[in-house]
């Protein structure tokens, strides 16, 4: 039916329902401890979410009413809270956009829709954009909900998938989210969303070879993390010979050249590190990854060892390339 538009999500971190994208993360509203009409801007236990235009709708207040057709809050009725519990509405009933934007691209996105559907001769339809940036960006696919598309109906739940089916939907960082009338932004659609899913998007290590053997193997390195800002990222090294002196080699901007018997690929460097193996051979380091490193970003790795046991007294460890999601 046709009154203030609803956006509803629950403070639940889960493996999400088969009905939507399958993401790894379940987000909806419920438990935020906020008063009737506080501004929701973020969700306590997922990080990559803050939302714009939305304040906490509780159950029984007028936009649950509402759902019967009567937006005043007369009447009995309302959204089964079960489905929808705590929600969060636009401050007011101008027909602005709602936007959940996530810090970093996410794949494996989808929702569920709530209350679409028709109320006399009009024609309630909620429209999802979605964005490739956390403002601007290009605009990757355009979602559009219809009364009698499956699931949809006055009260009930119908499920968008937008996991598929365009290019970008394994980096999606913002969707706006407007319910509109016959076509044209509405003043007060009767919509809701619950049950938000996605998936974060790690970033890559990628082995790029050219390293060369020495007196105990060829030096190999290797790296882990998500590269997403604020968390620890490690590299490590193996197969040096014992206490051997090693230079690391950071680049951004490599060109890769043939030296050694393999290939340089951190060079020109951005930074240079002398370090020493430990007496297995091997070294170890972590630190907490910067914020703030655009998507797309590669940082490449490589170690140039001491070995008295080769011609050139140097070996190559093989070159590593970390991009950032």
């Amino acid at each position: 039916m046709i009154c203030r538009r609803i956006l509803t999500v629950a403070l639940t971190l889960t493996c999400a329902s088969s009905a939507r994208a399958a993401g790894d993360v379940l987000v909806t509203f419920e438990g935020l401890g906020l008063a009737e009409g506080s501004p929701v801007l973020s969700i306590p236990g997922a990080p990559e979410v803050t939302l714009s235009g939305a304040s906490l709708v509780r159950p029984g207040s007028n936009p649950y009413t509402g759902f019967n057709g009567n937006s005043t809050g007369s009447g009995a009725g309302g959204l089964d809270d079960a489905n929808s519990g705590d929600t969060v509405s636009y401050p007011d009933e101008t027909g602005g956009t709602l936007a959940i934007v996530f810090d970093r691209a996410v794949s494996e996105v989808g929702l569920d829709a709530v209350d679409i559907d028709t109320s006399g001769s009009v024609v309630e339809t909620l429209e999802i954009r979605v964005y490739d940036a956390p403002v601007g960006g290009a605009l990757l696919y355009t979602h559009t909900v219809f009364p009698g598309d499956p699931g949809t109906g006055d009260g009930t739940l119908a499920p968008v998938d937008l996991s598929t089916g365009f290019v970008g939907a394994s980096s999606i960082r913002r969707l706006e989210i407007q319910g509109q009338f016959q076509g044209a932004a509405a003043t007060n659609p009767g919509y809701a969303i619950d049950n938000v899913t996605y998936t974060p998007v790690e970033g890559t290590w990628t082995d790029l070879g050219g390293g060369t053997v020495g007196v105990a193997g060829q030096p190999t390195l290797s790296g882990t993390g998500s590269l997403v800002g604020g968390t620890t990222a490690s590299v490590s090294l193996v197969d040096a010979p014992a206490n051997a002196p090693m230079l690391a080699w950071i680049s951004f901007a490599p060109t890769p050249f043939a030296a050694l018997g393999g290939t340089v690929h951190a060079f020109p460097f951005a930074s240079q590190l002398f370090l020493f193996a430990d007496a297995a051979g091997s070294f170890a380091a972590s630190t907490t990854w910067p914020a703030g490193i655009p998507a797309g970003t590669d940082v490449s790795f490589q170690f140039i060892v001491q070995d008295l046991g080769v011609p050139d007294g140097l070996t190559l460890s093989n070159g590593l390339r970390a991009t950032t999601p």
